[in-house]
C-alpha cells in the first residue's frame, strides 16, 4: 500500500517472531511511502526439529513454508528499498537485530559489526522526550484511528509512524 504523506519519513522495519524470539515470521517495512509485507519461509532445520511455532498472528509452520520468501529474496528487497538510508527505524534493536541476522544472508557487502548493511535506531526516539515512555499506547490509538491490523508487521510500521508524526505535533488528527 502506498502512502504519498509519508514518503519522506525515514525507513521502519518491524521483524516479528515466534513467541520464543528465536525465529523471525514476519518482516515489515515502510519505505518512501510504501508499506511492504514477507512472510519470513522457516529453514529446513526448523522444520526438521519440528519446531512448534506459536506466535501473535498465528501462524503455522506448514503457512510459513507455503506462502514465505526465502530470507535472502526478503533481506535483498530490504536493502534494495532502504538504499541510500544509513539508519532505520524499528523496536527493540536488540531484538530486531538479532533477527535480521537469522535472515541475513552470506554475501560480501559492507556491513557493520553486527553484519547488517544498515545501523538500527529505536522509533520511539524521534519523539519528543516526555511521550517516549506512552509510545506503545500512542501506536494503539494510531492503530485504531488507521483500522490497522495490528498482527502484521507492515501495519505496525504505519502505525509507527503516525505515532511519531502526532506526538511530534506535525500530524493532527
Amino acid at each position: 500500500m502506498y502512502y504519498p504523506e509519508l514518503k519522506f519519513f525515514p525507513p521502519v522495519l518491524i521483524v516479528y517472531c515466534d513467541d520464543s524470539e528465536q525465529y523471525p515470521t514476519s518482516v515489515g517495512l515502510l519505505a518512501q511511502g510504501a508499506a511492504y509485507h514477507w512472510y519470513v519461509m522457516p529453514d529446513d532445520e526448523w522444520l526438521n526439529n519440528s519446531y512448534s511455532l506459536s506466535t501473535k498472528e498465528h501462524l503455522t509452520l506448514d503457512y510459513l513454508d507455503q506462502v514465505g520468501d526465502p530470507k535472502d529474496y526478503i533481506f535483498d528487497h530490504i536493502s534494495d528499498l532502504t538504499s541510500g538510508y544509513g539508519l532505520l527505524h524499528t523496536f527493540n534493536v536488540p531484538r530486531t537485530t538479532k533477527l535480521l541476522q537469522q535472515i541475513n544472508y552470506e554475501d560480501s557487502h559492507s556491513r557493520n559489526e553486527d553484519n547488517i548493511m544498515f545501523k538500527l535506531k529505536n522509533i520511539a526516539a524521534l519523539v519528543p522526550e516526555r511521550y517516549q515512555k506512552r509510545f506503545s499506547k500512542e501506536m494503539d490509538i494510531s492503530t485504531d484511528r488507521e483500522r490497522l491490523n495490528p498482527e502484521h508487521a507492515d501495519d505496525t510500521c504505519i502505525a509507527a509512524v503516525w505515532t511519531v508524526l502526532r506526538l511530534s505535533g506535525i500530524q493532527q488528527y
